[in-house]
């Protein structure tokens, strides 16, 4: 009776599991659907699976494959293969034929930036803002060697391999240490101190840069140049511009190179090679000095405060207190300067800021210390931007626009590609400026770029997607939504705001719909 009673039950369940009935795209079917056949899984080395179920990736080939959802209905590789990419996507293949393999405790990523090691535990790290693909340590795990390489272990395997060189031990706080260069100085000390091998007593670093062996100071290399021996208490120099005056000494005494008896520095500020006080750069004038750095641009009755170059040309300049009288003249005291100005101009006390052809419609840079010298009559301005030039009428300032655009003194704000059916951020004060001819836009966003059709501008395939001239390269992902980016700029389409990428290269969703 028992087995009669069993017998039946399973021809039940065989019946039911053949009139099952099957949903499908939001239609239910008695039975087998033809499109819930295998045949229907696209691409080879797949099944389809009514049940659905989650397929291995090339990232867990040594686990358990992670399932965070249940799918009915889904084409699952055969076995033997497992999917390409670690989330879920891409074709089936063999394992062997995975892109990326990894160590034990590692895994692939796509953004390895910088990894904690066993010397960096509880301090800092130093970052490289480029970012690449490779291994990455497992959470939990460490580097075991200092450079960022070597297997990844526990943190609490770490001990073992704090093994340091010679007259040298392991500390938690290593900050700064001595150096064969500041034997008898100040040292640049970090304000994060950090774990690592440090010098042990009595001995210090070869190379001033904090790097090296630890040696004894006694076998420091001291090598300076001609005319010069090495000294601990090395104060304060003669030079060319103090052979009979005072000199700035420092209250704390340095080691280094020190000039030999009867040789001084070249140099007021104390550099250059040292020389006999015979061969020192003299000057003509008498209210003259030696300048190494500034022989080329100095103040002039003129032009008290020159906007100077950063190129280092060295000669003759006035004494302080003194100006050139032109050019080429002689050095007098300010006091003494010819109030003479070119036409269209005259002298002030109070120049302050001047209009020229660069400001005429809008702000003007004002210095905050109002200096004496030549301004410019009224209805006149200053030919060049930068307040330079001779005074002539506004009508007759330059205005050279690129194409497609023209001068005007009521700029204002303009078209961009970023918002052709929006609205547009103006400024309160209008400026004169190039602005677009009529039917052009500005290519980028932030209203720079050349001038171009709406037609020309660059378009985003994405509904929640436009164009950024820079930030194409690295975006915001519901994995990592504040990503390490380079200072590359590479033009492309990006998300808007309150949208990220669901993956690397997947569509722009809003961040609350990410999957968690």
């Amino acid at each position: 009776m028992l087995r009669q009673i069993l017998t039946l039950f399973v021809l039940a369940i065989a019946l039911d599991s053949s009139l099952a009935r099957v949903c499908f795209n939001g239609r239910c079917y008695e039975g087998t659907h033809p499109s819930l056949r295998p045949n229907v899984c696209r691409g080879p080395h797949q099944h389809w699976s009514r049940y659905g179920g989650c397929d291995k990736t090339c990232k867990d080939l040594d686990g358990l494959a992670p399932c965070s959802t249940v799918a009915l209905g889904k084409c699952l590789c055969n076995d033997g293969y497992v999917r390409k990419y670690e989330d879920g996507t891409g074709p089936c293949i063999p394992p062997h034929r995975c892109p990326h393999r990894c160590p034990k405790h590692q895994h692939w990523s796509r953004n390895v930036g910088c990894e904690k090691t066993c010397f960096d535990l509880n301090g800092s790290r130093a970052c490289s803002l480029l970012l690449k693909a490779g291994c990455k340590c497992d959470h939990g795990y460490v580097r075991r060697n200092k450079d960022g390489t070597g297997p990844c272990i526990r943190p609490s395997q770490c001990h073992h391999h704090h093994r340091c060189p010679k007259h040298e031990h392991w500390t938690r706080d290593k900050g700064c240490e001595k150096t064969c260069g500041n034997l008898g100085g100040n040292r640049n000390c970090p304000l994060i101190l950090t774990s690592g091998c440090k010098c042990n007593n009595h001995f210090v670093r070869k190379h001033p840069d904090g790097t090296g062996p630890c040696i004894p100071p006694s076998k420091c290399p001291h090598r300076c140049p001609k005319h010069e021996h090495w000294t601990r208490d090395k104060g304060c120099e003669k030079t060319c511009g103090n052979l009979g005056g005072n000199r700035n000494c420092p209250l704390i005494l340095t080691s280094g190179c020190k000039c030999n008896r009867h040789l001084v520095r070249k140099y007021l500020d104390g550099t250059g090679p040292c020389i006999p006080p015979s061969q020192c750069p003299r000057c003509p004038g008498r209210h003259e000095r030696w300048d190494k750095c500034r022989g080329r641009c100095q103040p002039t009755c003129g032009h008290r405060y020159p906007m100077c170059d950063l190129m280092c040309s060295p000669g003759c300049v006035c004494k302080d207190g003194f100006v050139r009288r032109g050019n080429n003249g002689p050095c007098i005291r300010k006091r003494d300067c010819p109030h003479r100005c070119p036409k269209h101009e005259h002298w002030t006390r109070d120049k302050g800021c001047e209009k020229t052809c660069g400001n005429l419609g809008g702000n003007r840079n004002c210095p905050l210390i109002l200096t004496s010298g030549c301004k410019c009559n009224n209805h006149f301005v200053r030919k060049h931007p930068d307040g330079t030039g001779p005074c002539i009428p506004p009508s007759k300032c330059p205005h050279r626009c690129p194409k497609h655009e023209h001068w005007t003194r009521d700029k204002g704000c303009e078209k961009t590609c970023g918002n052709l059916g929006g609205n547009r951020n103006c400024p309160l004060i209008l400026t004169s400026g190039c602005t677009c001819n009529r039917h052009f836009v500005r290519k980028h966003p932030d209203g720079t770029g050349p001038c171009i059709p709406p037609s020309q501008c660059p378009r985003c395939p994405g509904r929640h997607e436009r164009w950024d001239k820079c930030r194409g390269r690295c975006q915001p992902t519901c994995g990592h939504r504040y990503p390490m980016c380079d200072l590359m700029c590479s033009p492309g389409c990006v998300c808007k705001d309150g949208f990220v990428r669901r993956g690397n290269n997947g569509p722009c969703i809003r961040k609350r719909d990410c999957p968690n």
